[in-house]
């Protein structure tokens, strides 16, 4: 008999330990799950703040562009400077 006893206390004890098994890779899974998602949104928070600064680097050449245009159009309106220069296309 009490060798049918530790058989059944063994039967008892597998399905804990795989039930034990099972949460610690949920769990494991769960963290790891966390893990990635914070990373993914790290990386989409650097590749935002890079975007802005080629944004701003971008909108500084436009400002000197433009900066450059309205001073070649000044010059030509000065007497007698800039007669062949066409801003107007």
């Amino acid at each position: 008999m009490k060798a049918r006893g530790v058989s059944q206390g063994v039967m008892l004890l597998i399905p804990l330990l795989t039930l034990r098994a099972s949460k610690n890779h949920m769990s494991t899974s769960a963290a790891s799950n966390v893990s990635s998602a914070q990373s993914d949104a790290l990386s989409q928070q650097i590749g935002i703040a890079l975007l802005k600064k080629q944004q701003d680097a971008v909108k500084a050449q436009g400002a000197a562009v433009v900066q450059l245009l309205q001073t070649a159009a000044n010059l030509s309106k000065a007497a007698g400077k800039g007669d062949g220069f066409d801003a107007m296309g």
